[in-house]
């Protein structure tokens, strides 16, 4: 099954490398780039589900630079993309001005992270943030391929989609977790167009 799109910001190179390897073995999407302007533009033109934005974005070294939060704060009111602020700064204040309500009493981010917590502290944050409701996508066999770009622009976006070409495993019964995958979904999206509604079956027996 796809994983989401993720936007990952930090200047620094080794790090970003490293953390990009380790997601995309977990079958994430990254997008890694290192400074605000690119940071800027993923948010603003790419369907990315989350954005990982490093504090001091432009330089480690000065202890005024905010552009990764800053960045986070300027968005607020423009992009839904949940944030998670990563650093490697422990320190109190840059927690609270994270998480803290800004603009219409939203805060610029939903976590904050510190870099000595490693990679799996960082991989908790961002399943949760990621959780979304299970959306179980119905649709006759015409219209597979077009159910298929809906699927993956679901997963891309952060949604938890179910299409049977996708997410039956080997080995199980189709009809049997066809049924399962109805009783645990918060969504049921039927996709119908006029090749499919001449068609018997799921999409139209109810009963079954």
């Amino acid at each position: 099954m796809l994983r989401p799109a993720i936007l990952l910001a930090d200047n620094d190179l080794d790090f970003l490398r490293i953390s990009q390897e380790f997601l995309e073995k977990l079958g994430y999407r990254v997008i890694p780039v290192s400074n605000p302007t690119e940071a800027q533009r993923v948010l603003e033109q790419e369907p990315v589900a989350l954005a990982i934005l490093d504090f001091r974005l432009v330089d480690d070294k000065d202890e005024y630079d905010k552009s990764g939060l800053n960045l986070a704060r300027e968005v607020i009111g423009t992009s839904s993309v949940p944030k998670i602020i990563l650093t490697r700064f422990d320190r109190y204040d840059y927690a609270r001005e994270s998480l803290r309500p800004w603009h219409g009493g939203k805060a610029a981010a939903i976590d904050f992270v510190t870099k000595q917590e490693g990679l799996e502290t960082l991989l908790k944050s961002i399943q949760q943030a990621l959780f979304q409701a299970k959306t179980f996508l119905c649709y006759a066999r015409p219209d597979e391929s077009q159910v298929r770009e809906l699927y993956e622009k679901l997963s891309s976006a952060g949604f938890t989609p179910w299409m049977d070409k996708e997410c039956i495993l080997g080995g199980e019964k189709w009809e049997v977790a066809i049924r399962r995958a109805i009783r645990e979904a918060d969504f049921f999206v039927v996709c119908i167009s006029e090749r499919s509604t001449n068609r018997r079956g799921f999409i139209r027996d109810g009963s079954q």
